[in-house]
């Protein structure tokens, strides 16, 4: 069964794009800095639409633990989907209007992921 890693799944739009997988038969791999807020959502996916669900630690910003936690996935993931906000760099997180700014990245692919994202994750792709 195919498989969907969502990085930044707190998010509202991490949790919509996880049931939306999920409603198209995907596994899906929900990771965060957080990972137990994900737990009722795990339960949910699984009783909701039947497919497998595991809740993750990752955290954007300990780039040196990005090879490892993409090596140990399993499954491996077919689509990853990056929905977190910048949150280093503060004067990037806020658009003109002054709300934060988030930003959804896919990469279609069988695992690996980490030999597709820039040293310092997706931020570097929206730099203004």
């Amino acid at each position: 069964m195919a498989a969907v890693l969502i990085l930044g799944a707190t998010s509202d739009i991490g949790v919509a794009i996880a049931k939306k997988f999920a409603s198209e038969k995907f596994d899906v791999l929900l990771a965060a800095r957080k990972p137990e807020q994900l737990k009722p959502l795990e339960s949910d996916i699984h009783i909701r639409y039947g497919v497998n669900c595991k809740s993750l630690e990752f955290d954007a910003l300990q780039y040196d633990t990005h090879a490892g936690f993409f090596d140990a996935l399993d499954p491996k993931p077919s689509v990853s989907i990056c929905v977190f906000g910048i949150l280093d760099d503060e004067e990037l997180a806020f658009d003109l209007a002054g709300r934060p700014v988030h930003h959804a990245d896919v990469v279609i692919g069988r695992g690996g992921l980490e030999d597709h994202l820039p040293p310092q994750g997706c931020r570097n792709r929206h730099q203004r």
